[in-house]
């Protein structure tokens, strides 16, 4: 069994304009181009030979491919700002989430010291400590009233 292999993006682009060929094509075929200049009206002289499926001139639908292509370029352009974008935003949720996780450990170590405070205060232990969460839970207060 043969593996699958992604198209590249000069492969995507390919199958893309091959794709977009198609549908000129079927757009153009129920108009006509005219093989003549368009003075020969005056002379009457022009005729139904004079006129092609204008999805079967080469030409023609190489002047729509010319307009189509750009909006192809920036179809691509846009694709990939897209997928840097939703890569940033993977990489931003990733990381407020690790911090939401920070956090969390934080308030558990925060209530364990709280613990061993309030056993140290019983024993007239760890002033310093109650001098840091009283001045963290100060902080914390003021942050929740912003």
């Amino acid at each position: 069994m043969t593996a699958i292999e992604p198209l590249s993006a000069a492969g995507l682009s390919e199958l893309r304009e091959a794709e977009s060929l198609d549908k000129v094509a079927v757009a153009l075929e129920d108009l006509y181009a005219c093989t003549r200049v368009w003075e020969a009206w005056q002379y009457n002289t022009m005729t139904q030979d004079d006129f092609t499926p204008a999805n079967e001139d080469p030409d023609v639908i190489e002047n729509v491919m010319a307009v189509i292509r750009p909006l192809l370029a920036e179809v691509d352009r846009l694709t990939a700002a897209l997928d840097v974008a939703s890569d940033k935003t993977l990489r931003l949720q990733i990381s407020v989430s690790g911090l939401f996780k920070a956090l969390d450990v934080a308030e558990k170590a925060i209530e364990k010291v709280r613990t061993a405070r309030s056993i140290g205060a019983q024993l007239g232990m760890f002033n310093d400590v109650a001098t840091a969460l009283a001045d963290y839970d100060a902080a914390k207060e003021a942050l929740n009233h912003e």
